[in-house]
């Protein structure tokens, strides 16, 4: 456009349109208005533009008319993750991720630390009564062991976790002023070191029970993604049924009748 501009402009200066208006002003009404009246200064607005796009719509509605007479097509992964209200890409499938929990919204905007554990790493946090402690670890290839002590009271056991498998959280509410001990032990292995990633914090019990019940919305809103999901998946089999003349799942016409 700013070419076209720039083009009009030069040969608005060889000629003399005589309308009393600058040379600019005079290409671009030359662009987006026809039919000048210099009487009633009245203009009408090409629709060209509008005609290039609702030709272009109009294509594009027939192609996909055509993509849902293909029951190969109805009934694929790709076409329900691109019509997936939840999915923010084609690259993830939003059904495989987690929703949110307490442990995601508070430990949020903590560093990660990472470290080498080779026999053991141990880290001390103080915790008042009433006050909750949050962890989060995970580990990379293998295994760890991790406990929890309070006051030298064992809270939670020596416990060998699939952490790099998983990512493995946890809770402890200070029941009294107490020094809270985070312990990863790596002991039993003779040969590997153990790269580990954790986070933790101590907070609240406010902003504790406010995560909580932030993180049951989120879990709230996930299930009903996940029923929008299965309800879309059930009626793209059922017309992809229709099209092909071939039932993919038994199941599916007498659900699909039963339903408002």
């Amino acid at each position: 456009i700013e070419k076209i501009l720039s083009n009009k402009e030069r040969e608005s200066k060889r000629k003399s349109i005589g309308t009393g208006k600058d040379n600019l002003t005079q290409v671009r009404e030359s662009i987006l208005y026809t039919n000048y009246d210099s009487n009633h200064n009245n203009y009408k607005i090409r629709n060209h533009l509008n005609e290039d796009v609702s030709s272009k719509v109009k294509n594009l509605d027939n192609y996909l008319v055509s993509i849902l007479t293909q029951h190969e097509l109805v009934s694929s992964d790709e076409l329900l993750l691109f019509l997936d209200e939840e999915a923010s890409s084609m690259e993830v499938d939003p059904s495989t991720l987690h929703p949110l929990s307490e442990h995601d919204l508070i430990l949020l905007s903590c560093p990660v630390n990472q470290v080498t554990v080779r026999r053991f790493e141990e880290h001390i946090f103080h915790v008042r009564a009433g006050q909750f402690i949050l962890w989060r670890f995970s580990t990379l290839d293998f295994d760890i062991g991790f406990s929890v002590e309070m006051n030298n009271e064992i809270k939670v056991p020596v416990t060998r976790y699939k952490s790099h498998e998983k990512i493995i959280c946890g809770t402890l509410e200070a029941q009294q002023n107490a020094i809270c001990k985070l312990k990863w032990d790596n002991s039993y292995a003779k040969l590997r070191t153990k790269q580990l990633s954790w986070v933790a914090k101590v907070v609240n019990p406010e902003e504790y029970h406010t995560a909580k019940l932030q993180a049951r919305e989120v879990q709230r809103e996930k299930k009903k993604f996940e029923d929008q999901r299965h309800a879309l998946k059930r009626s793209t089999i059922f017309h992809s049924s229709l099209l092909s003349g071939v039932i993919l799942n038994s199941s599916v016409v007498s659900e699909h009748e039963n339903e408002d």
